[in-house]
């Protein structure tokens, strides 16, 4: 689900408002009123538990008070006789945190969702004008709409919740679909509810559930269906389970063999792909090399080692890209090849790489019969490790070690300023389970300095 800037003004300003509204967490209970509402028609949404979020960082803050006083003063707070005033422009919204807020992309009138709670609804006008022209109100089939920036943004009031919507081409039908749909979502409750967003957060309880659902004109649409799954902040980390559901599955369920690769990458990639990833390539436009299809297995190594020459940015073109990374690709060969033409079309596939990429650096090649491998690199490797990958798909980024890096070119001391702030130590992903049409995929995100919470450490200066 591609949201722009505008369509995530609310989030931003519900995130802002999680570490600063601890008052408003004891006065109501759950009713789960903003799941509930999200529609049928939404295949693919967002649901944020505001509660599991404050625990969490309420749990850091107690082991970690010297934290919290900076956190405040960061964001304007002063201390008067030993309490915390909040400055009142901070928390324009009083939010029911007890209630989870929701994301969604409403297919049948082409809009951004958001559900959300306030205890008081007043609120709402006079902030959103804030950052939208404001239009009219407008009254559709007995709902009250107020309308902003030419109707592309609707927000409509009820009771203690409020919906609001981002029309990606607004016109008088998308209105009155909408009216029509918050009508009957208030008529008609427990008929209209998307059921499988309810049981899904009720069963997980995790502080981010999400599902995307792929439209029927995407081009990947052929092989992957949809993406579901949660995120769970720890404190200190980061937890991603997601289960992607596939018509064709483009990986093998056996691990990838022994390869060798060099110690201390920066990022390594490595997957055991089966034939179906080819046809993928294809469909978005990608055409394999014919060498790729005729001698390799399917087994995919990637991994950078250094990054160089980044005295300016590079541009999105891949040769530019490679130019300022030591890398190697690593392939797995099929095991009965005939040699005399293998080495024929291995030297018409160097020189097909060749001419595609203008490289500073030469490419060198390492075919070992023995392994079934084929290496490609633009560096010299000094030390190699025979490892065997635990799954068939995993990932890893070292920020620690980026970090850590002694480049001195000035793009990249602004990115490894970036990083230490940030404070994420590594990013690592690797599948669970490959059934026949899904794949479970493990991942989380660890931070270098455990005296800050993952959340907030941007916030600070390292």
């Amino acid at each position: 689900m591609k949201v722009s800037k505008k369509k995530i003004f609310i989030l931003l300003g519900f995130l802002v408002t999680i570490g600063t509204s601890y008052v408003y967490l004891f006065r109501n209970k759950t009713t789960l009123i903003n799941i509930k509402n999200i529609p049928i028609t939404a295949a693919s949404y967002v649901i944020i538990d505001p509660l599991s979020i404050a625990n969490d960082i309420k749990s850091h803050y107690i082991k970690n008070p010297n934290e919290l006083l900076e956190f405040f003063e960061k964001i304007g707070a002063k201390k008067i006789d030993q309490e915390i005033e909040i400055e009142q422009k901070l928390v324009p919204l009083k939010i029911n945190f007890f209630e989870p807020f929701c994301i969604y992309q409403d297919t049948l009138i082409n809009a951004i969702g958001y559900n959300f709670s306030l205890y008081e609804n007043k609120d709402i006008i006079p902030w959103v004008s804030n950052y939208y022209n404001y239009n009219s109100d407008t009254l559709i089939n007995n709902i009250k709409l107020s309308l902003y920036d030419s109707n592309k943004v609707v927000i409509y009031s009820d009771k203690h919740q409020i919906r609001a919507f981002y029309i990606e081409q607004p016109n008088s039908k998308s209105l009155q679909l909408l009216s029509k749909a918050l009508l009957n979502s208030k008529t008609q409750k427990s008929k209209f509810q998307n059921v499988d967003a309810l049981k899904f957060y009720k069963e997980k309880k995790a502080a981010i559930t999400y599902n995307y659902t792929l439209k029927h004109n995407n081009k990947f649409k052929p092989f992957l269906n949809n993406i579901y799954g949660t995120i769970e902040t720890q404190e200190t980390k980061y937890i991603f389970n997601s289960k992607l559901n596939f018509d064709n599955p483009i990986l093998k369920k056996s691990p990838i063999n022994y390869l060798k690769r060099a110690k201390n990458n920066l990022f390594s990639f490595s997957a055991n792909l089966n034939n179906t990833f080819i046809e993928l390539l294809k469909t978005v436009g990608i055409k394999p090399l014919s060498f790729y299809e005729k001698y390799c297995n399917g087994e995919v190594l990637l991994a950078v080692s250094n990054f160089k020459n980044l005295n300016t940015i590079p541009g999105s073109n891949i040769n530019e890209i490679l130019n300022c990374i030591d890398f190697e690709i690593t392939l797995g060969i099929r095991n009965k090849v005939d040699l005399l033409n293998f080495s024929k079309d291995l030297n018409l596939f160097k020189r097909k790489v060749h001419k595609f990429f203008s490289l500073t650096d030469s490419l060198k090649y390492d075919y070992l019969k023995t392994n079934n491998q084929l290496t490609i690199l633009n560096f010299e490797k000094e030390i190699q490790e025979k490892q065997k990958t635990s799954s068939p798909l995993n990932l890893k980024i070292d920020f620690e070690k980026i970090i850590l890096l002694e480049n001195q070119d000035f793009f990249f001391k602004i990115i490894k300023s970036a990083l230490k702030r940030v404070n994420f130590e590594a990013l690592k992903i690797e599948t669970l389970e490959i059934s026949d049409r899904n794949i479970n995929l493990f991942g989380e995100i660890t931070t270098i300095d455990t005296s800050q919470h993952v959340l907030f450490s941007p916030l600070f200066d390292r």
